[in-house]
């Protein structure tokens, strides 16, 4: 599949922030309290059985 070289550094950089993310799911559950409460409306984890 041939990309352009804007697609390749946009999946590049998507890569990039997945590799980064918390392995250990308490970290992880923090991350996505620090990431995402107060940007997502009604976020709660809770709401997504974690």
């Amino acid at each position: 599949l041939q990309l352009t070289v804007k697609q390749k550094e946009t999946l590049d950089d998507c890569q990039k922030k997945i590799e980064a993310l918390p392995t250990e799911t308490d970290k992880f559950l923090e991350y996505c309290d620090k990431e995402f409460a107060g940007v997502v409306p009604n976020y709660n984890l809770k709401n997504y059985g974690l």
